[in-house]
């Protein structure tokens, strides 16, 4: 076997199969999507005093545009995960230690914005912060693919997210050409 045709293998015995990788996409989806509009309507109203329909939906698009990108790059850290762990360990259970630890960096990232928001400024207790969370992920992440029930109910829960990726991919597609189209008119 020549050595492109064994990193191939390799590849596509670490890698998660698509059905899996949208499983967990879907909960990120959910995520990070649904905050950014929570916090567009938060602010909508104000908007509408001096912000034009067009300006807003050039707000919006490029909101959407970030999130997609912001949600395929938090999906790489578990396929990551799964290239560089064992196949047994992570990629078997790639949906429910994918969602874990994905559930648990984003509450965290939301929860840090907030504090950021409230504080004006980076609190001083930041590098323990950021250890309890590490510590919380990883103990997660292990206790879910050990207990049988929270890794079937994360698996079941991940199924059904999907239908988000039925909503998201169509609003990011329209969104991507409104923020081409705007860029090259500019």
């Amino acid at each position: 076997m020549s050595g492109i045709a064994k990193i191939k293998a390799t590849l596509s015995s670490r890698l998660p199969g698509l059905q899996q990788a949208a499983s967990v996409y879907a909960v990120i989806v959910l995520f990070v999507y649904g905050w950014t509009i929570y916090w567009f309507l938060w602010k909508l109203p104000s908007w509408l005093y001096f912000m034009t329909a067009p300006e807003l939906l050039a707000v919006f698009s490029y909101s959407m545009v970030m999130n997609l990108l912001e949600s395929l790059c938090v999906l790489l850290l578990p396929v990551g995960l799964s290239l560089l762990l064992s196949e047994r360990w992570f990629r078997d259970q790639f949906v429910a230690r994918g969602v874990s630890l994905s559930v648990v960096l984003l509450g965290f990232l939301m929860y840090y914005s907030n504090l950021i928001a409230q504080l004006a400024g980076l609190p001083s207790y930041l590098g323990w912060l950021l250890l309890g969370v590490f510590a919380a992920a990883v103990l997660i992440v292990v206790v879910v693919g050990k207990v049988g029930f929270l890794r079937r109910g994360l698996e079941e829960i991940s199924e059904r997210m999907i239908i988000f990726l039925y909503l998201s991919i169509p609003i990011s597609a329209i969104s991507l050409i409104v923020v081409m189209v705007r860029n090259l008119l500019a």
